[in-house]
């Protein structure tokens, strides 16, 4: 991890198609999973698997390709993939059912990152403020 903040360089996909960005539904899911179950990767297959949402490919013009998924939002806020007839039948039953497509993955190419963390500096900061920390410390335990 620390060669990724101190090297600048391109994240690129395995299979030299697309990067999988979740954006932020997506991204809630990921975090709240952790939260409570440990960890996780978060791909899309993980996502669906977890999810049972079928994403599909949303190409415009242009502009940043998306995989985004097709469903309903209920009056609660929640959102959920189920059949024209079930989302017919919730609003029979008095809930306010609107269709959405909601953005889950940003599809991009690649990713350049850039050197964030210069260690030669952290380093040099460190040895000279060491020996004055340590010398205060013997010190303090001295007394």
């Amino acid at each position: 991890m620390l060669v990724y903040w101190s090297r600048p360089g391109t994240n690129r996909a395995k299979s030299g198609k697309y990067l999988a960005v979740p954006m932020n539904d997506a991204a809630r899911f990921f975090d709240a999973r952790r939260g409570f179950r440990g960890g996780g990767t978060s791909s899309v297959k993980s996502f669906e698997l977890a999810t049972g949402m079928r994403l599909e490919p949303l190409f415009r013009s242009g502009k940043t390709p998306l995989l985004v998924a097709h469903g309903y939002r209920t009056g609660g806020g929640g959102f959920a993939q189920f059949s024209a007839g079930d989302a017919a039948a919730k609003r029979r039953g008095g809930q306010r059912v609107e269709r959405v497509t909601i953005p889950m993955f940003a599809l991009i190419e690649t990713q350049p990152f850039a050197n964030r963390v210069s260690i030669g500096t952290a380093t040099r900061a460190a040895q000279t403020q060491f020996p004055r920390d340590f010398s205060r410390a013997l010190k303090a335990n001295l007394r």
